[in-house]
């Protein structure tokens, strides 16, 4: 029971933004939904985005709105969901598209495995 109050929490927060990318001037086209798997990244954003069944990975590069503030603390924390992501750059065949999260619905905080180095 306590599992379940806790994901319903979890889940009412996530919906919930504390500030908006949609009006942004740098945004350069309609914001759009996409069903990923954020994880944090080095190199020049803060997180990325992969869209499940594709290989396009989307570039977080803004803050993460304030309801996803302490799910992404660690490398190995990872968030399975729908994201309604605001773009900066072009969609480019081969080139990770720039985007802000405007919100993320439908969220599962999950661990990548650890690599094992030989």
């Amino acid at each position: 029971m306590k599992r379940l109050i806790s994901a319903l929490l979890l889940l009412n927060a996530l919906t919930a933004t504390a500030q908006s990318c949609k009006s942004d001037p740098k945004v350069v086209a309609s914001c759009f939904t996409v069903h990923g798997k954020m994880y944090n990244a080095n190199g020049g954003s803060v997180a990325r985005i992969w869209k499940i069944g594709t290989k396009r990975v989307l570039g977080v590069t803004r803050e993460l709105p304030k309801s996803l503030d302490g799910y992404m603390g660690d490398f190995d924390d990872v968030l399975y969901g729908d994201f309604l992501v605001c773009p900066y750059t072009e969609e480019k065949a081969g080139v990770m598209q720039l985007v802000c999260v405007e919100s993320a619905t439908n969220v599962v905080k999950g661990r990548q495995p650890r690599s094992v180095v030989p």
